[in-house]
């Protein structure tokens, strides 16, 4: 019950993060942001299994159409320096 409680309060302070990057960035269509809180979400769930290239395969491609997302950059930046990673391209 505990972990249950846990993980939903994780998800919704994710998404919270998630959703305060767009204060200050470009509108996106209806569309991205559907796809981007999608694969965003789908992130999380791979990187709380363990499986981090899934996690940062799925962020990578949220970067492709949402570049200013705050949350995206914040998760790759510690899969940078998980992975050591020297560049974001």
């Amino acid at each position: 019950m505990k972990r249950k409680a846990s993980n939903f309060i994780i998800y919704t302070l994710t998404l919270l993060i998630f959703h305060c990057g767009y204060l200050f960035s470009e509108e996106l269509s209806y569309d991205d942001r559907f796809k981007s809180d999608y694969f965003f979400l789908e992130s999380i769930h791979h990187k709380q299994k363990n499986e981090h290239t899934q996690s940062f395969n799925a962020l990578q491609y949220i970067l492709k159409f949402d570049s200013l997302s705050s949350a995206v950059l914040y998760e790759l930046s510690k899969y940078y320096i998980f992975f050591k990673k020297k560049s974001l391209h």
